[in-house]
C-alpha cells in the first residue's frame, strides 16, 4: 500500500501500519472499521505490545488514542518515553531514581535524558498518541469516549483491557451482555472507519493449562473467549517463553485473523520477539 498516499488522504486507508514487519506481512495491518483482540495472560506483556503498535501509528502521524483501564496515564507515557529513550528506563521511572538505581547521573546522561524526552514529547509519537486513563469504565461512556476521539482526528483506538468495561446497569456481565458489548464495539469501529484494539487478559489463576506457562494461552481461555473471539476481526494471543540460554521472549500466535480481502489467515507458527524490559521494549526475531 502506497502510504504517502495513504497520509494525504486518509479516507483510502484500509489498514493502519503494524511496526513489525513478519508480522505485517502476514496480517497486512490493522484493519480500518474493525474490532480486533489482542489476548494474553496477566503480565505477559500484553500492554508492551499494544502500546508499542499504538506509539508506532503515532509515528507515522497517524492519530491514535490509547486508554488504560489499569495503569496511569502517566505509566504508560513513562512507558513511551522509556521505550524511545537510550538512558531512561523503566524502573527509574517507577521509583523516581537515575537509570542505574540511586547512583548519580553525569552531566553527559542529565543531557541525554532530557533532549530524549523532548525529542519524544516534541515529536510525532507525543503530538499524535493520546493516552486516557478511565478505570473500569462502563460500555455507555467507552462508546461516548470514542466517538470523541473520533471526530478528534483519531484513527485507532486501543482499550487495555476488554474485561475492565461494565455494564450500564447493575447486572452482572454474561454471555448475552459479552456479545452485545463485542457487537457494539465492533459496529462503531465500522460506523466511525477506525481501527478498534482492545487488549483481553486470561488470569493464571483460572485453570491449571490456563497457568501453564510452557505453552502459549488460547483464545477460548479469555473470559467469554468464544464470544470475544466470534465477535472480532482478528484476535492475536502473546505470551511467553524461556529460550535456552534463559532469556524471557514474547511469543505472538494469530488466532484469527481476515485480510482486507475477507481471506481467513491462520497459523499456530509464533512470531518471536526479544524483551527488554528495562525500556518496555520488544524487538522482533
Amino acid at each position: 500500500q502506497d502510504w504517502l498516499g495513504a497520509l494525504s488522504d486518509p479516507e483510502s486507508r484500509k489498514t493502519l501500519p503494524i511496526p513489525f514487519e513478519k508480522l505485517s506481512e502476514q496480517l497486512g495491518g490493522w484493519a480500518v472499521g474493525k474490532l480486533h483482540l489482542i489476548g494474553g495472560r496477566s503480565s505477559e506483556h500484553k500492554t508492551t505490545f499494544a502500546r508499542a503498535c499504538a506509539a508506532h501509528l503515532a509515528a507515522q502521524q497517524i492519530s491514535c488514542c490509547y486508554h488504560t483501564a489499569e495503569d496511569s496515564d502517566l505509566d504508560i507515557a513513562g512507558r513511551t518515553l522509556a521505550d524511545h529513550s537510550t538512558a531512561l528506563d523503566v524502573r527509574a521511572l517507577m521509583h523516581g531514581t537515575g537509570p542505574w538505581g540511586r547512583q548519580s547521573i553525569d552531566a553527559d546522561t542529565l543531557s541525554r535524558i532530557l533532549a530524549e524526552t523532548q525529542t519524544s514529547i516534541e515529536g510525532p509519537v507525543g503530538q499524535h498518541m493520546r493516552i486516557i486513563d478511565v478505570p473500569n469504565p462502563r460500555l455507555s461512556y467507552l462508546i461516548g469516549a470514542i466517538k470523541v476521539e473520533a471526530a478528534r482526528g483519531c484513527q485507532a483506538y486501543f482499550f487495555d483491557f476488554l474485561q475492565l468495561i461494565r455494564p450500564d446497569g447493575k447486572s452482572r456481565p454474561d454471555n448475552d451482555w459479552w456479545r452485545f458489548c463485542v457487537a457494539s464495539l465492533a459496529g462503531l469501529a465500522k460506523q466511525l472507519k477506525i481501527a478498534i484494539v482492545c487488549t483481553s487478559q486470561i488470569e493464571k489463576s483460572g485453570t491449571q493449562a490456563s497457568s501453564d506457562d510452557d505453552r502459549l494461552p488460547r483464545a477460548d481461555e479469555m473470559p467469554f473467549g468464544a464470544v470475544l473471539r466470534q465477535g472480532a476481526f482478528g484476535c492475536i494471543m502473546v505470551g511467553t517463553r524461556v529460550d535456552g540460554g534463559g532469556r524471557v521472549q514474547l511469543v505472538v500466535e494469530i488466532d484469527k485473523w481476515k485480510s482486507a480481502q475477507n481471506v481467513r489467515v491462520s497459523g499456530r507458527a509464533g512470531h518471536v520477539f526479544e524483551i527488554d524490559p528495562g525500556h518496555d521494549r520488544i524487538t522482533e526475531r
